[in-house]
């Protein structure tokens, strides 16, 4: 299959351009980061830049997989997530039409349910911060595209926090703390936190490759069995060889004591490691239902456990900083 890949260089991009190729795949891949100076299959370019994008699409492409997206927590502005999520979704499908290409898998996120408690694929679209806000009107786009012919295929896949080696978000830092002598545990920790190893994504959105049929599909892409807070700190700190307290600290006083942490960072000339928006994310619940793409036969390769212990192993040899 002939395969063209936008994000190629980022986080999830580069395994599974990699495991493609593996699998005789021709991949093309496009990112506003340069590959390595080998890799003649790794065009360089924006997808706001829609000459350059559609000229970069090889004639006879079977499918996109349209990765490329602004996702970080602090920094962006609201248009800047609109500009790249929703517009640059509008120009992939935009090329897809000029291209003649029928099939599209696109990464969306678990951010489009906003609030809601173990959300399954049906469940009502309803995002409380931009960047969720964002996505919801790139798989708008996506299925005004679908449905506007009948012989094209389209999968929206949302996957929950993907974690594995070289990833350096929230997941990351919560690995990094929970590898630590102490561990600061808001609130109770019974709250879930659905996650998904790299490698898990990576297999999950090959599998979705040889499902595909006509019209819309949305999946949740969620690893099992669902850890609690208290159950993956655990983990962590098994895979760890940690033993040290875990000191559960109310929800309130964290929010009263962030702001002094901060200023003390700021002192020290240290990077800022939490946040408002980081402590909200790390409290809040989040439960996923990830039972539809199972339904279909999909087996997860890694366990929770070999993939919290890969992580950690990773960060051990190349370094945590």
């Amino acid at each position: 299959m002939k395969i063209f890949i936008t994000g190629s260089e980022g986080f999830i991009g580069k395994p599974l351009c990699k495991a493609l190729r593996e699998l005789g795949h021709a991949v093309t891949g496009y990112d506003h980061s340069p590959a390595a100076l080998n890799d003649v299959n790794q065009i360089n370019g924006d997808i706001l830049d829609y000459d350059h994008l559609a000229a970069s699409i090889q004639d006879e492409t079977d499918l996109i997989i349209h990765l490329a997206a602004e996702h970080k927590d602090e920094g962006p502005t609201d248009e800047d997530y609109y500009r790249v999520n929703e517009t640059g979704t509008l120009h992939i499908v935009k090329a897809a039409e000029e291209k003649n290409i029928t099939k599209v898998i696109f990464f969306s996120t678990v951010g489009v349910y906003g609030n809601q408690t173990y959300p399954n694929e049906s469940a009502e679209l309803s995002p409380i911060n931009v960047y969720g806000a964002s996505k919801v009107a790139a798989e708008k786009i996506v299925e005004e595209w679908v449905t506007a012919f009948d012989e094209r295929s389209a999968v929206i896949v949302r996957p929950t926090a993907v974690y594995g080696p070289e990833n350096r978000a929230n997941i990351f830092r919560l690995l990094k703390q929970g590898s630590t002598g102490m561990f600061i545990m808001p609130g109770s920790g019974n709250h879930h936190k659905s996650i998904i190893f790299l490698d898990n994504a990576v297999a999950s959105c090959i599998f979705l490759m040889d499902h595909i049929t006509t019209g819309f599909q949305a999946f949740n892409l969620v690893d099992e069995p669902s850890l609690s807070l208290n159950e993956l700190i655990a983990l962590i700190r098994t895979a760890s060889g940690k033993k040290g307290a875990v000191v559960h600290l109310p929800i309130f006083l964290l929010n009263c004591l962030l702001p002094f942490y901060r200023l003390l960072q700021i002192i020290r000339n240290q990077p800022k490691s939490l946040s408002l928006s980081r402590l909200k994310k790390i409290t809040a619940q989040s439960h996923f239902d990830g039972s539809k793409i199972r339904g279909l036969g999909f087996v997860q390769p890694v366990s929770n456990e070999d993939g919290i212990r890969k992580t950690i192993a990773w960060n051990d040899t190349n370094g945590w900083d």
